[in-house]
């Protein structure tokens, strides 16, 4: 509660605060800044569900919110999941998708599942994330 009393003080938050929440209930910024420090404030809350790069400021322009709150990943990473299928072995994407799909929470789902003949690795055998960066990410350049 002080958390969010500090929030309003801070930004001097009103009857007129309108946040769009975009984090999970169970993030606590999302709980403190998106929902608490706007409804104590007398204003309004707008829950837009997961996020969703590519529908956000459709949101932003439908519900015209004066703050949301997002911690650094949401800005510029989307989850996807990479994965080697072994010819013979039987599982196919749809059978990977069927079993995140139970074993998951929706939250925790990635956005793709992206098919590569193998994970690279670095030289002491871990998988090569910086590796998978370079040759999976989109530049905006």
């Amino acid at each position: 509660m002080a958390m969010a009393q500090s929030m309003i003080a801070f930004t001097h938050m009103g009857e007129d605060a309108h946040s769009l929440l975009i984090l999970p209930l169970f993030h606590v910024n999302g709980i403190v800044v998106s929902v608490l420090a706007p409804l104590l404030a007398g204003g309004q809350d707008t829950v837009a569900g997961r996020f969703n790069p590519t529908t956000f400021f459709e949101i932003v322009e439908q519900v015209r919110p004066k703050t949301f709150s997002a911690v650094p990943t949401i800005y510029g990473e989307v989850p996807v999941a990479f994965a080697c299928f072994r010819a013979g072995a039987g599982v196919t994407p749809d059978d990977l998708w069927a079993h995140v799909g139970r074993s998951l929470a929706k939250y925790k789902l990635p956005a793709e599942i992206i098919p590569v003949e193998e994970l690279p690795k670095n030289p002491v055998g871990k998988i090569d994330k910086p590796d998978l960066w370079r040759r999976f990410t989109v530049s905006a350049n």
